[in-house]
């Protein structure tokens, strides 16, 4: 037997769903009918119909909002209240509040809407069922294409027959929807209408009201212009319509005050804008569901993409940018507003100066990257321009000074963008108006595509160097010139159609591309009740141990009231059919069923039960609730149950009515029996006649598992098929098939093609040189196991608080390899590593990455065809999770990872954030079903009875601080935190003014030890703002043997820094006697009024003295403590030693602080029974700041 594991309790948890995935193979007859029917086309016409009408979407959701927005009610007085008060948090809760109002006005409308599309209004069964989204949720409903119709349909034929065609196969807007669904949230999504309203435009609004207090008295406004600054019409401008009047309007008033400006030469604030609001624009396709399906769509595409790129493009180049470049006249912007984005800086540094960081480090004020800093610190700087400018920039532009220079360049850059973008795309027009048609082998135009595409994206790229993200920045901003700008980048959608084009122009020869097939049936595989069979078309059939699938093309095939036609009661070998019995909502169809007006004469409730019903006495939220009544009606149903005949196939076992505390605790006990399979002998006659008749299409469900020639271990999709199945399944499910099966057809797109692969010969890609039906069908694992996600995180943190042989793999996103783990105990002590996973099962995926990634980036700029990276990456996402959910069992290990949401960012990383997204939610989904594969049947770990370790999670978004055993720790420090003593950097210079900085150095004292031949540093802890009071309150850090290593700044290569060195220069350059002087060196340094460059040279190596992660050009990642003189060198507890090692060492080493809090708030709700104290535990109390981390580093 396995060893086993302190997780063996946790099997069996919770139900979840997969999908598996089935190749379909047609019989001859049914091949031939298909062929023969053009039933493959007529799902194609539908596919392209599809295109068609998604523009009708789109004008109704405008239709929709604009009808909304007119009905929200707010009042924002609080609001204006908290906004004067400059209470941040307060301020956030009420826009939470103010969110809510358009919910209401969502589903008002909604509901308005769908009495037009005839929906009737459920009375619901349930108490607490309140939710009136549904009506809001009518824009997702096949009832739309009523509504659209009603709207639009008058006299458009072409318009009326897509609508018939989408009322059987809605699903085609699943994608679609989905992506429309957004708009409508409440909870603060950036796209949402109800975020642009409050989150950004209030804010706005707000902000007028503020500044236009401070406008002279020679600034008039008239009565219409006040009323813009009164709180309480805010609710006046959410629509697109009124946005534009306000923005008008202000744009009237900021005229006003530029002419006074000038006037008067007073500088007076201008007042801002609002955003457009989401989808108020027709032709702004800046929310445009852009796709290209096919070649046909190609042209088309890039029409659109030049009609939305000329105007902003043209109003960019014509009008704002001779306002600032390059010897501007106009003083109406003030360029001490207009900003660069720091991303652009460095851009622009990169292409104009000797280093990408030129520009960032000549800023007189650091973190100020307005045009005006920029310029004035190029004019002050006394550098030569041959030291900041490139030799061909200098070639070129020769001026008077290095400001000039720079806005000469800069303006020329800009005027070549636009010129070649106007070019590109004369020559696309003209392309395009003599080939008609594109046509993806014809390599001439792909050229001509590609220039204009590249011209465009160049362009766009330029005009959003002066982008700033005001949400992100609270900088002043000089209204003309943004006034102007914010509408250019919101109407462009460049990136968009960029992406899009260029994605379809350098997709694989092959095609992925699938058609869903519905075989005329829009119900299609919905479900597989026998009762339904005419109804979703679908069957499942055996014979022999092979499975097909049927399709029902007529009515009459295996009807319920006519078994006799083709049941075989002779007990054959040959076709047995699937028998398939579910109740699909026992809480709904329970009350539904017992209390038809049809069933009453079967069932004859009392007038006491019928009291009971519609009093609602039974629940326990009522008012009036009495267990009496619960029971009654409990025994009410147990009767009804026994005498309702579709029901007598199921196995059903209550418990004594007593022991029932509410209804839903009955009818989950009738769910978890509510299922049942079972395979009954049909007539081989009676399959031929129905084949023969072109009654039944007969698929074969098959994959490689099932081929006569198939070797070793059976995937987990065919074991999860294989015991659907089983006799032993079929009479205690633990696995359930479900409705709400696809087809699809994947059309071959290549020929076949020979290639070598050692010593074979093999056809390349074959699975794309054939015609495949695809079967994707779902089921349900765990069948009737529930558990909540607060209950069963309160489980697992129950089995940690009792177990202290828990132990702990810590993860490090690392900066050399992909991923690093250290394995350590609640010591310390390291079990395992640390070590990197970039080698997996013998595949070396850090040096495919970084090949194919290069690749990858030569061929997008030549937008080649190439292979696909994310394939690569999901390859090894797979991989490694199955590697540390091996060690999670093995070790009776928590996984403890980096937060990404807590704001920690580092750039390095060799693999982005994205796929370490993907690798975290790929985790969570192996932990949550996690299958031993050498598991024999009845072992813990077998695939019917899998580990559960997380709770299920569907996005990103819902990770918080814990997910079963994973745990999410803040990256800060760790990887720059000493393993031995615990140092990290504990001190930040560079602060607003040199007083700061000269006040931090008071704190510290600085001596040379002459003896060691290196200088001591002793920093008083408490004066440290980054460290908690501690029982030795002095740092102490020597510059012995330190060795550090940094980019220099006009070089592309690495500069080393002997501390100890270079602060003996920088005093002797100041003729202090380092050696002899006695006292504080720093005193005296500062006494010697040094110069801003020796000043600044100082604090350079004060700074560079912390930092304990370096590379070098022989040591690429090395840790060397200056506290207590650790290096990485010599290796730290017997084991190789490197920054990744240090990392994820240091974060398994914060899993043991939060196992520590477990099992401290364990100590302090001892009191409860066992299975409750963790009910309450929220993630704040397992988060951990700076100061918990100093103190248990301080401790060990």
């Amino acid at each position: 037997m396995k060893q086993s594991t302190q997780y063996d309790d946790f099997t069996n948890v919770y139900s979840l769903s997969k999908t598996l995935r089935f190749e379909l193979k047609p019989d001859p007859l049914t091949a031939e009918y298909i062929e023969k029917e053009q039933m493959l086309e007529k799902d194609k016409s539908i596919s392209q119909s599809y295109q068609e009408i998604k523009e009708y979407f789109d004008r109704l959701h405008r239709d929709f909002i604009n009808e909304a927005l007119a009905k929200v009610n707010l009042d924002c007085s609080h609001y204006w209240e908290l906004f004067q008060a400059k209470d941040k948090k307060a301020l956030q809760i009420e826009a939470d509040k103010l969110r809510k109002n358009f919910g209401t006005a969502f589903n008002l409308v909604g509901r308005q809407w769908s009495k037009l599309a005839g929906i009737k209004e459920e009375n619901e069964e349930n108490e607490g069922n309140k939710d009136q989204s549904k009506y809001r949720d009518i824009l997702f409903k096949k009832e739309v294409l009523d509504i659209i119709k009603a709207r639009y349909g008058q006299g458009d034929a072409r318009l009326a027959a897509l609508l018939e065609t989408f009322k059987n196969f809605f699903t085609y807007f699943i994608n679609f929807n989905e992506s429309r669904k957004n708009f409508y949230k409440l909870d603060g999504t950036s796209t949402a209408i109800a975020t642009r309203s409050i989150d950004v435009n209030l804010k706005i609004f707000c902000s007028n009201i503020a500044n236009v207090q401070y406008l002279p008295d020679g600034i008039q406004l008239t009565d219409e212009e006040r009323s813009l600054f009164e709180i309480r019409n805010y609710q006046t401008f959410l629509q697109q319509e009124k946005i534009k009047q306000y923005n008008d309007l202000i744009g009237t008033i900021n005229g006003k005050i530029n002419n006074y400006r000038q006037a008067n030469h007073q500088k007076i604030g201008f007042l801002k804008i609002l955003q457009k609001q989401i989808l108020g624009d027709a032709n702004n396709p800046s929310t445009k569901f852009i796709e290209i399906t096919d070649d046909a769509s190609v042209f088309p595409v890039l029409n659109e993409l030049i009609n939305n790129a000329e105007e902003p493009f043209r109003k960019f180049y014509k009008e704002l940018l001779p306002k600032i470049l390059p010897d501007t006249t106009d003083n109406s912007i003030d360029l001490s507003k207009v900003y660069l984005s720091k991303v652009a800086l460095n851009t622009i540094s990169s292409k104009v100066c000797q280093s990408w960081c030129t520009l960032k480090d000549i800023l007189e004020k650091k973190n100020d990257f307005s045009l005006d800093n920029v310029l004035t610190s190029l004019k002050n700087n006394q550098q030569q321009a041959k030291e900041i400018f490139r030799d061909d920039v200098l070639k070129n532009f020769l001026a008077d000074s290095n400001d000039k220079i720079f806005k000469k360049w800069l303006y020329n850059e800009y005027q070549k963008s636009y010129e070649r973008y106007c070019a590109a795309k004369d020559v696309l027009l003209c392309k395009m108006e003599q080939d008609k048609s594109f046509r993806k082998e014809d390599q001439e135009q792909k050229n001509i595509i590609k220039e204009f595409c590249d011209a465009a994206l160049e362009v766009y790229r330029m005009i959003k160097y002066f982008y700033i993200d005001r949400s992100q920045n609270s900088v002043e901003v000089d209204p003309i010139f943004y006034n102007i700008l914010d509408p250019i980048l919101d109407d462009c959608s460049v990136y968009q159609y960029y992406n899009e084009i260029r994605n379809y122009l350098t997709k694989k020869p092959f095609s992925q591309d699938k058609i869903k097939l519905n075989f005329g049936n829009g119900q299609l595989l919905q479900g597989w009740d026998e009762n339904k069979l005419k109804d979703y078309k679908g069957a499942v059939l055996r014979h022999g141990d092979d499975y097909y699938l049927g399709i029902l093309m007529g009515n009459k095939v295996f009807q319920t009231n006519n078994k006799e036609a083709y049941l075989d009661n002779t007990n054959g070998n040959g076709w047995e059919l699937m028998i398939y019995k579910q109740i699909a909502d026992a809480q709904k169809d329970v009350p539904r069923l017992f209390f038809a007006k049809a069933n009453l004469a079967l069932f004859q409730p009392s007038d006491n039960i019928k009291r009971i019903k519609d009093s609602k006495s039974y629940l326990r939220s009522s008012d009036n609730f009495s267990s009496q009544d619960l029971y009654d009606l409990i025994d009410y149903y147990k009767s009804c149950i026994e005498k309702y005949p579709n029901w007598q196939c199921y196995d059903f076992h209550f418990l004594p009515t007593e022991e029932y505390k509410n209804m839903k605790d009955f009818t989950d006990d009738i769910q978890s029996c509510a299922y049942k399979v079972k395979f009954v002998p049909v007539r081989d006659q009676y399959i031929k006649e129905q084949q023969s008749q072109r009654e039944l299409l007969l698929f074969k469900i098959t994959n490689r598992d099932f081929l006569p020639q198939a070797h070793g271990r059976d995937n987990l999709h065919t074991k999860y098929f294989r015991a659907l199945f089983d006799q032993e399944n079929l009479q205690h499910p633990v696995i359930k098939l479900n409705g709400g099966a696809e087809i699809f057809f994947r059309q071959a797109s290549i020929t076949p093609k020979l290639v070598e692969r050692g010593q074979k010969c093999i056809i390349e890609n074959r699975r794309y040189t054939e015609d495949k039906y695809l079967f994707h069908f779902p089921i349900t694992l765990n069948v009737n196991h529930k558990i909540t996600p607060r209950a069963f995180r309160a489980k697992i943190n129950n089995l940690l608080y009792t177990n202290p042989n828990i132990n702990i793999i810590g993860i490090d996103r690392g900066e050399n390899h992909l991923l690093y783990i250290s394995v350590v105990n609640q010591k310390g002590e390291i079990l395992d590593g640390p070590r990197p996973l970039d080698t997996v099962n013998g595949i070396d995926y850090l040096g495919l990455l970084e090949k194919v990634s290069k690749d990858r980036d030569r061929a997008r700029k030549n937008w080649e065809s190439i292979a696909k990276i994310k394939d690569l990456k999901a390859g090894y996402v797979g991989q490694v999770v199955k590697v540390i959910a091996d060690l999670a069992l093995q070790y009776n290990a928590i996984v403890v990872l980096e937060d990404l949401n807590t704001g920690f960012k580092r750039s390095r990383q060799k693999i982005e954030k994205q796929i370490y997204q993907n690798f975290e939610l790929a985790l969570i989904n192996k932990l949550n079903y996690f299958v031993k594969k050498e598991a024999m049947p009845g072992e813990k770990g077998h695939f019917l009875s899998a580990f559960q370790l997380t709770e299920p999670i569907t996005s990103y978004q819902d990770v918080g601080k814990q997910t079963g055993i994973i745990f999410y720790v803040p990256a800060d420090y760790t990887s720059i935190t000493c393993p031995q003593c615990g140092f990290h950097k504990s001190f930040n210079f560079y602060h607003k003014n040199k007083t700061e900085d000269e006040h931090l150095l008071e704190t510290m004292d600085l001596r040379y030890d002459n003896d060691d031949e290196c200088f001591k540093l002793t920093c008083n802890l408490m004066a440290l703002s980054n460290n908690k009071k501690q029982d030795n309150n002095e740092l102490k850090l020597s510059s012995k043997n330190i060795q550090r290593w940094r980019w220099g700044t006009n070089k592309r290569e690495l500069v080393s820094y002997d501390i100890t060195k270079c602060l003996a220069e920088l005093f002797s350059k100041l003729q202090i006697n380092y050696t002899q002087e006695r006292g504080n060196l720093l005193n005296l340094f500062i006494s010697q009024q040094p110069t801003s460059q020796d000043y600044d040279a100082l604090i350079f190596y004060l700074q560079l003295w912390q930092k304990i992660r370096n590379s070098s050009p022989t040591s690429p990642d090395y840790i060397q403590c200056p506290h207590c003189g650790f290096h990485s060198d010599n290796g730290f507890q017997g084991k190789e030693w490197n920054g990744d090692a240090n990392g994820s060492y240091n974060i398994a080493r914060k899993g043991i602080i939060i196992l520590g809090k477990i099992k401290q708030f364990g100590d302090n709700h001892h009191d409860r029974d066992q299975e409750h104290i963790f009910d309450d535990l929220k993630w704040s109390d397992l988060s951990i700041n700076t100061e918990e981390w100093n103190e248990y580093v301080g401790r060990q």
